[in-house]
C-alpha cells in the first residue's frame, strides 16, 4: 500500500454538493402532442409550465460545542450538509471578541486558548434561562454574566469597553454567519429562496428556552417554521433512510425480474402500495452536554414518536468533569492549589481532561497534564478502569434513561427492532457498554452519521412542512413551534438587537477590509523583492536604481509595522494612499523595470483571455452519467480515488485533495449496507480520509488534515498512520502535548515503528526546550 493510501480520512456526514445531473430548477413540461410541436394557424400554441423557482429549506442542529446546517432543495429533494469556510460541515459553536471585532465558528475556537474570557461558547446553556438557572453552568466556564430583567447577559471586553449581549444575540451571530455559508455553498440568492428552518432542541427544552432560540434566527433573519426535539429529528432521518431503502430494494427487484418500468418513480409508487410490518427502535444520541433517548414507532412512510426523555445533566462533557473533580483533588493535595475556584486554570484542566478522555477511548492508560498550573506541570497517571470507577454517576444516569424511556413506551429491550447510537458521545466504549447491558446485550448500530442526522432530519422537518416542496411524511407526536404567546422578544427588541448587530459588521468589514490592504502591501513588497533578484530582469536597472528601490521598500515595511494600530481602527484610507505611493514609486525610482512589467502582465492577459475563449467554445462529447446505486457510487469513488493519485504523483497536492474528498462524498452518501458492502466502503475511505490529510499537511492546511486524521481514526481505532499523520499536524500547530499523546498511543499499538519513535523524540526534545523557555519567563515575571 502506497504512503497516499495510507494517509487520508472521509466526511461522516452526507456530501454537501448537489447531485451533478440535478437541474437548478424544473424543466418546462412538454407539450402533450408531442416535442417541438408547431401550433397551426389560428390555434392557440400548446401550454408551457413556468420554470418553477428553486427553493431552500433548511436544518439547524445548534449544539452546545458545535453547529450543523442541512439544506434540502426543491430541485434535489436531497438533503445534504452545509460545508462551512474551512470545508468542514461540523462548525464550532464559538463567539470570540477582540479588541474591535469578532470571530465567529472556526476563527473564534482558535482564540479560545488565548482570551477564554472573551471567548463565548455553550451559550446554548444558558437560553431562556435566568441566572439562578444558569449559575451550574458558570463554575467550569470562564466568562462573566450578570442579569438584567431576569435574564442573563454576557459581559466580554468589546470596543474598548465592557460590552453585554443576550444569549438570543450571541446564538443569532452564529445562526447569521451560516447564511454566508449558504450563499457560498448554493447561490448568491440563497437567503432570498430560503422559505425557513426547523431548529433542533433536546426535549427538556421548556417554551421559554424554544422561544429563545427561535428568536435568535429571527435576530438572524431566518424564519423559522418549527422548533423540534433533537432526537425526533434523529429519528426523521432514519425513518427516511428506512423507507428509500425499501424502494431501492424494490427497484432492484423490478430490474431483475425484467419489469417495464423500473424507474425510481415506479418503485416509490409500488412501496406505496406493499404491507409495512413495521419496527420499533430506540434511539440514544449522546451530545456534548445532553442525553437523548427515544422509542419510536415504523409504519408506512410514518413515524410516531411513543417515549423521549432528555437528561441535560448526562452528556459526554460530564465525563470530563468528573476527571476535572478528581485531578483537581489531586492537585489540591499535591500542590495546595483549589483548581476549582479559578475560572481559567479550571478551564484549561477540563480541556485537559477531555483530551485525555479521548485517549482512553483508544488504549488502556494514558495522562493528564496540564503545563504551568500555579507554577508548576502537572501530570498524573490514569487508567481506563479508575475513569470508568469516576464516571459512574454519569454512566448510571444513562441506564436509568434507557429504563425509563422504555418503560414510558410500554416496550421491553426484546420488543425493539433495533437501537441505534448517535453523538460524539456514543463513541465512548464505556459508553457503548451501559447501553448494551442496559438493553441485555443488544446489538448497537451506528446507520447514521453522529455528526449529521439530527441536522439532516431537521432539514427534512422542514421539507415535509414546506408547501413548495413535495415529501410525503407523517410524524406523529412532534413537538411543536413555539408561538407569540409563549413570549420571546418584541419586535422592537429584535430590530434593536439587528441594528446593532449591522454596526458591528460594518466596522468589522472596514478592518477586514483594512487588514486585506496591509497585506497586499506586504505582498507586493515580497513579490517586487523578488523580481529585482531575477536575473532575466537586471538589464532593467540603470545606476543604482535597484538599491533605491529596495531602501524604499524597507522604509515602507517599517511605516505597515509602525501603523499597525490603524488596521485595528480600520483606518482604510491610509493604507489605500500607502499602497498608491507605493506603486508609484516604483515607476518613478525603476522606469526600466515598470515597464517591463507591464509588457509581460499584457502578454499574460492576452494568453489567458484566449485560453477562456478556448474553455467557453469546448463542447463535451457525451454527458458523464451520474452514479446513483451503491455499486456505482463505490465504483466511483475508486476511480476518484484514483484519479487523486496520480494526479497527488504531479504534486498538484490542491487539485488531488478536490479528488479524494469528492471520492468520499459519493462513500457519505450511502447507507443500510450490508458488513461486506461496509467493510468494502471503509477500505476505501479510510485511504481517502489519510490522503486528504496528506495533500492539506504539504499545502499547511494543518487543521483540516487533523480532521480528517479524526475521522480516520473513527472508522479505524489503531490506525498508527493517521495517529501519526495528526501528531505531525499538532507539531505543526504548535500544540505538542497533543501529538505526544497521539504517538504515545501509537506506539502502544507498534511498539517497533522507527519513524514513530524517532518522531517522539523530536516532539519531546521541543517539549523539554519550551518549557524551559516558559520556566526563564515567569522568573523574569515574578523576580
Amino acid at each position: 500500500m502506497s504512503e497516499q493510501e495510507q494517509a487520508q480520512q472521509p466526511m461522516e456526514t452526507e456530501p454537501a454538493t448537489a447531485a451533478p445531473d440535478s437541474p437548478m430548477v424544473a424543466e418546462p413540461t412538454p407539450s402533450p402532442s408531442g416535442e417541438g410541436e408547431v401550433a397551426k394557424e389560428g390555434e392557440q400554441a400548446p401550454a408551457q409550465e413556468e420554470p418553477k423557482q428553486e427553493v431552500l429549506v433548511l436544518g439547524l442542529d445548534y449544539g452546545t460545542q458545535k453547529c450543523v446546517l442541512a439544506v434540502t432543495r426543491s430541485a434535489e429533494m436531497f438533503p445534504a450538509i452545509v460545508q462551512n469556510n474551512l470545508a468542514n460541515q461540523v462548525t464550532p459553536n464559538v463567539v470570540s471578541f477582540r479588541e474591535r471585532r469578532r470571530l465567529i465558528g472556526e476563527e473564534a475556537a482558535g482564540a479560545m486558548a488565548r482570551a477564554p474570557n472573551a471567548a463565548l461558547h455553550s451559550v446554548k446553556r444558558f437560553l431562556g434561562q435566568s441566572l439562578e438557572e444558569a449559575q451550574k453552568e458558570l463554575n467550569m466556564l470562564p466568562f462573566e454574566v450578570e442579569e438584567k430583567d431576569g435574564k442573563v447577559f454576557f459581559k466580554v471586553p468589546f470596543q474598548d469597553e465592557e460590552a453585554t449581549f443576550s444569549p438570543e444575540e450571541v446564538a443569532s451571530m452564529m445562526i447569521k454567519t451560516f447564511r454566508s455559508y449558504i450563499e457560498s455553498n448554493f447561490a448568491a440568492n440563497a437567503t432570498e429562496i430560503t422559505k425557513g428552518c426547523v431548529v433542533a432542541v433536546p426535549s427538556s427544552f421548556n417554551a421559554q428556552q424554544r422561544r429563545a432560540i427561535a428568536d435568535a434566527a429571527t435576530i438572524a433573519g431566518l424564519p423559522v417554521l418549527q422548533v423540534i426535539d433533537e432526537a425526533t429529528a434523529v429519528a426523521l432521518c432514519y425513518g427516511l433512510k428506512r423507507r428509500d431503502a425499501r424502494r431501492e430494494a424494490i427497484l432492484k427487484a423490478r430490474r431483475a425480474t425484467g419489469a417495464k418500468d423500473n424507474t425510481a418513480a415506479a418503485a416509490a409508487e409500488e412501496e406505496k402500495t406493499q404491507e409495512d410490518a413495521g419496527d420499533t427502535v430506540l434511539f440514544v444520541d449522546m451530545g456534548h452536554s445532553y442525553l437523548n433517548v427515544l422509542v419510536a414507532s415504523y409504519g408506512r412512510s410514518k413515524l410516531t414518536v411513543l417515549a423521549s426523555l432528555c437528561d441535560a445533566s448526562a452528556g459526554a462533557r460530564e465525563f470530563d468533569y468528573s476527571l476535572a473533580r478528581h485531578f483537581a483533588e489531586e492537585i489540591q493535595k499535591k500542590l495546595d492549589v483549589d483548581v476549582l475556584k479559578n475560572k481559567r486554570l479550571v478551564t484549561r484542566l477540563v480541556r485537559s481532561c477531555e483530551k485525555t478522555k479521548q485517549v482512553l477511548s483508544t488504549i488502556d492508560e494514558t495522562f493528564c497534564e496540564v503545563e504551568n498550573l500555579a507554577d508548576v506541570d502537572f501530570r498524573s497517571k490514569i487508567s481506563r478502569a479508575k475513569f470508568e470507577e469516576i464516571s459512574k454517576e454519569v454512566t448510571d444516569k444513562i441506564g436509568r434513561a434507557i429504563g425509563a424511556v422504555l418503560e414510558k413506551a410500554g416496550k421491553k429491550a426484546t420488543d425493539l427492532s433495533a437501537v441505534e447510537i448517535v453523538g460524539g458521545g456514543s463513541r465512548i466504549p464505556l459508553v457503548q457498554t451501559v447501553i448494551s447491558n442496559a438493553l441485555e446485550g443488544r446489538q448497537l448500530n451506528r446507520t447514521l452519521d453522529s455528526a449529521g442526522s439530527v441536522a439532516i432530519g431537521s432539514t427534512l422537518m422542514a421539507a415535509i412542512l414546506s408547501p413548495e416542496i413535495e415529501l410525503e411524511y407523517t410524524v406523529e407526536n412532534a413537538s411543536s413551534a413555539p408561538t407569540a404567546e409563549e413570549g420571546g422578544l418584541a419586535a422592537e427588541e429584535v430590530a434593536k438587537a439587528q441594528e446593532r448587530q449591522r454596526q458591528m459588521e460594518e466596522t468589522e468589514q472596514r478592518i477586514v477590509a483594512t487588514e486585506n490592504k496591509r497585506n497586499e502591501i506586504e505582498q507586493f513588497i515580497y513579490h517586487m523583492r523578488d523580481k529585482t533578484d531575477d536575473n532575466s530582469l537586471a538589464s532593467c536597472f540603470n545606476g543604482n536604481e535597484k538599491q533605491a528601490l529596495l531602501d524604499h521598500f524597507a522604509s515602507t515595511h517599517s511605516w505597515v509595522d509602525d501603523n499597525s494600530g490603524e488596521v485595528t481602527n480600520g483606518n482604510l484610507e491610509l493604507f489605500e494612499k500607502k499602497f498608491e505611493e507605493l506603486k508609484e514609486s516604483v515607476k518613478t525610482l525603476a522606469p526600466g523595470l515598470h515597464a517591463r512589467l507591464e509588457q509581460l502582465r499584457e502578454e499574460q492577459e492576452q494568453a489567458n483571455k484566449k485560453a477562456a475563449e478556448e474553455a467557453a467554445n469546448y463542447v463535451p462529447e457525451k454527458r458523464e452519467k451520474v452514479p446513483r446505486t451503491k455499486k456505482q457510487k463505490i465504483q466511483e469513488a475508486g476511480k476518484k480515488r484514483n484519479q487523486g493519485n496520480i494526479v497527488f504523483k504531479e504534486f498538484d497536492y490542491e487539485n488531488a485533495a478536490k479528488l479524494y474528498v469528492e471520492a468520499l462524498g459519493y462513500l457519505a452518501d450511502l447507507y443500510d449496507l450490508s458488513p461486506e458492502e461496509q467493510e468494502e466502503v471503509n477500505a476505501l475511505k479510510v485511504p481517502c480520509l489519510l490522503n486528504t490529510a496528506l495533500c492539506y499537511t504539504k499545502i499547511n492546511r494543518y487543521p483540516q488534515a487533523v480532521e480528517n486524521c479524526n475521522k480516520a481514526l473513527e472508522i479505524e481505532k489503531s490506525n498508527v498512520k493517521a495517529l501519526f499523520r495528526r501528531a505531525q499536524c499538532h507539531v505543526q500547530l504548535s500544540k505538542l502535548e497533543d501529538a505526544k499523546k497521539d504517538l504515545d498511543a501509537a506506539l502502544q499499538i507498534e511498539p517497533n515503528n522507527a519513524a514513530v519513535k524517532k518522531e517522539l523524540a523530536l516532539v519531546e526534545k521541543k517539549i523539554a526546550a519550551q518549557k524551559e523557555k516558559e520556566k526563564k519567563m515567569y522568573s523574569k515575571m515574578f523576580s
